[in-house]
């Protein structure tokens, strides 16, 4: 690692709140250990070449019960599609099978399309499968763990090493602990401060009209103007995923929180969308200038992540915001691109550049695994996924198998094997990141993802990490929600989520032009009379804040 390294400036913190659920069933005549669900059915980013002072010092311990060399159990496991083809033949799945013995998760997956409407029926039904992977752990861990639907794993702590360790190292692991010292989900462990996303232009379009690469929001939108005068049937900006996701976007580039925020200067919580100085109402007014002078997706409301994909494999656009992996591995999946994509840097908003920390060592990932409570052999399954997550597991995960998929230097730092970077050979042959288990939870290795992943994702990530470090691009930093008790968190509930929705469903109004932006103040005074946004922050504000680590960024 280079010694060149500087500290970001945090400018903003914020809280992303999201509710997806997922679960599955049990089938199949092998020696099962499940509880048995009904029928089954059938995304991805990574970066960076970075670590951080946050990175773990746990060294991982064998907990003394894998190789389990037993009577075959499967247990039963429900996930989303993520395009895994595991081959057990494959010399990195043949390794894995050997280290864990006669003990397997048997994975059944169903589509991101429905995916969130099947966990909320089984959460419902509380017919689940051995294990599910899971969004929204904290509000599943509140809601459903105590009411006794989900295996504690604290209760097996004696056979989970590895995943004790992480959590003695990262403290703000304890928010998924609640005041009984309960734990309902494993996570991911990332050691890495992250900008998994990226702003992009279509240099070959750009250079066709002779369009600058824009610095600032301005020169961005006089750009998409330009383009949108010199051949209408372009889209300037192509949105990526949705109009939620559009929204975001913009944030985080503009510094405006969404919904309950911290505020760096303050350290208080506020409520965005009732704050003056927020840029909150500057946001959905740019947003909805955008989308009446047709700058965006004209579509953006109701056509599908598959759809907007296709539209941007097309090459009729010229700017777009994305995961810096989704070119060449999901919407062209090469990294031989028919047109000149460049990444650019965030546009200033305020004289201020800003991208966000899509992810975040000190945070609590989104997603984890819950087991059932009624699960067999409880024990066995907990040292198991402590091994998913161990060191040893994402090795083979993410490099694969020493002297045959990478090659190590005297101080332990990994290369892949020229063959494997030249596209001679496949990473994916040998089973390198087509590991059911740990593709869904690992202890991250953003380095190998970088390292494998092609050009384009390189000079995103690169650029967006030198902006950092050298003090031009201010990362835009999520600050952990403090810690609730079961009855405060159920009081925000209570007080929150209609007026969340309402001013969701009012700001698309807004932007798609619904609602004139001269409605703004009477939609403000109707929104403070939903729920008790005054309790909420008073919640915020008096309980138990955790603190962020130092944030140093150190390029390779």
């Amino acid at each position: 690692m280079s010694s060149m390294v500087k500290k970001a400036i945090v400018f903003l913190s914020c809280i992303a709140i999201m509710s997806s659920l997922f679960t599955g069933c049990s089938t199949g005549k092998e020696k099962t250990a499940d509880n048995t669900a009904g029928e089954n059915q059938s995304a991805d980013n990574g970066s960076t070449s970075q670590n951080t002072q946050g990175q773990s010092s746990f060294e991982p311990v064998q907990n003394g019960i894998l190789p389990y060399k037993g009577e075959p159990i499967v247990y039963k496991g429900y996930a989303a599609d993520l395009g895994i083809k595991q081959n057990p033949d494959t010399p990195v799945s043949k390794a894995y099978t050997e280290r864990v013995g006669n003990v397997k998760i048997e994975w059944q997956t169903g589509p991101w399309s429905d995916y969130n409407d099947k966990i909320k029926v089984f959460l419902s039904s509380g017919d689940l499968p051995d294990i599910v992977w899971m969004s929204d752990i904290q509000k599943n861990s509140n809601t459903y763990g105590p009411a006794g639907l989900f295996l504690d794993w604290n209760k097996y702590k004696d056979v989970m090493p590895n995943y004790q360790g992480y959590t003695a190292d990262n403290s703000t692991l304890e928010r998924l602990q609640n005041e009984k010292n309960e734990r309902y989900a494993i996570t991911d462990i990332d050691p890495v401060d992250v900008p998994m996303e990226s702003w992009y232009y279509n240099k070959t379009l750009l250079d066709k009209y002779g369009i600058k690469v824009p610095d600032t929001m301005e020169e961005l939108v006089d750009a998409m103007r330009a383009i949108k005068k010199a051949d209408p049937g372009i889209i300037p900006f192509q949105s990526y995923w949705n109009i939620k996701y559009l929204k975001t976007a913009f944030a985080n580039t503009m510094k405006v929180g969404l919904g309950v925020t911290y505020s760096i200067n303050t350290k208080k919580w506020y409520y965005s969308p009732f704050t003056a100085d927020s840029n909150y109402k500057e946001l959905i007014e740019l947003l909805s200038v955008l989308y009446k002078e047709k700058l965006l997706n004209p579509e953006i409301a109701t056509t599908s992540r598959e759809q907007e994909n296709a539209v941007i494999a097309g090459n009729g656009w010229a700017f777009t915001y994305m995961y810096v992996d989704s070119f060449e591995n999901e919407i062209y999946k090469t990294t031989n691109l028919p047109i000149e994509i460049k990444p650019m840097s965030p546009p200033s908003y305020n004289s201020k550049k800003t991208i966000a920390l899509t992810i975040q060592h000190d945070l609590v990932p989104t997603w984890g695994y819950f087991a059932s409570a009624k699960v067999k052999n409880p024990e066995l399954l907990a040292a198991y996924i402590d091994f998913v997550v161990s060191k040893e597991a994402s090795e083979l995960f993410n490099w694969g198998i020493e002297g045959l998929t990478y090659t190590k230097d005297s101080s332990g730092k990994k290369t892949y094997i020229k063959e494997y970077l030249t596209g001679t050979k496949s990473l994916k042959d040998v089973g390198v990141g087509d590991l059911f288990d740990v593709r869904y939870i690992q202890l991250k290795d953003r380095r190998a993802e970088y390292e494998r992943n092609g050009p384009l994702f390189k000079a995103a990530t690169d650029l967006n990490l030198g902006g950092l470090k050298d003090g031009t691009i201010n990362a835009n930093v999520c600050m952990p929600t403090p810690m609730f008790t079961d009855e405060q968190s159920q009081e925000i509930s209570v007080n929150l989520t209609s007026l969340d929705t309402y001013i969701n469903e009012s700001e698309f109004k807004f932007i798609l032009g619904n609602k004139s932006m001269s409605e703004w103040d009477k939609f403000i005074n109707k929104a403070k009379t939903i729920g008790n946004i005054d309790k909420v922050l008073e919640i915020y504000n008096s309980a138990k804040q955790l603190e962020l680590a130092e944030r140093v960024y150190e390029i390779e």
